[in-house]
């Protein structure tokens, strides 16, 4: 059976800010209650990336390997991961600006679910639904007001091609075709990344990285 669940919740932050926090998966276990761990690159995912988790449920600890399907930067994101008991599981997230604060959708889709949820299943669900994003709430309104991101720009006149910025910081900066620095994300929320995006100023040659704090 085709099987999909939607919850949301609006957050006082702009969706760049919540797509950052909520698309790198080692944020999961903050606001999870079942995730525990998580292997994989500690930043916001691009799609065909891999991650792993550990899953505890109430039939133990399980073990799955998620691939990142969409990765639009801030507006949508999703992963895939297989099981051998509930077929395909595939989370959706979406952000949308309301004034510039964030309705942030969480879908969950078992495309081949072999049995239909119980009752109590799907109240479970429900409820530790509402925690999650409650806590995705906290934690990113949080961090929001501790740090209000930086915007980011390369000045094409200033650049060489020294490309030490897409070296130090592939997430942020990417090369054109002519081997010129480019801004991958205009802005951001990561402190993580922050903190990557003042290394590469520090080591731009021809000072062309502009940060400026918002």
């Amino acid at each position: 059976m085709y099987f999909i669940r939607k919850h949301d919740i609006v957050i006082d932050a702009p969706p760049e800010a919540v797509f950052d926090y909520v698309c790198n998966p080692h944020s999961w276990p903050e606001w999870l209650a079942a995730s525990h761990q998580i292997d994989g690159p500690d930043r916001p995912l691009r799609s065909g990336e891999t991650f792993h988790e550990q899953w505890q449920i109430r039939r133990g600890t399980i073990a799955l390997n998620w691939t990142v399907t969409k990765s639009e930067r801030p507006n949508a994101w999703a992963c895939r991961a297989d099981t051998d008991f509930i077929g395909p599981i595939v989370i959706r997230y979406t952000f949308a600006n309301e004034a510039g604060r964030t309705r942030y959708t969480r879908e969950l889709t078992n495309p081949d679910r072999p049995t239909a949820p119980s009752e109590d299943q799907l109240k479970r669900m429900d409820d530790e639904a509402q925690i999650g994003l409650a806590n995705i709430k906290k934690h990113v309104e949080r961090r929001l007001g501790s740090n209000t991101g930086i915007d980011l720009r390369v000045d094409p006149d200033k650049c060489q091609g020294h490309a030490r910025c897409s070296a130090l910081a592939p997430e942020l900066f990417q090369l054109d075709e002519f081997g010129n620095a480019r801004e991958r994300l205009r802005s951001c929320f990561d402190p993580a990344l922050i903190e990557r995006a003042y290394v590469a100023r520090a080591n731009c040659p021809e000072e062309a990285i502009i940060v400026s704090e918002r």
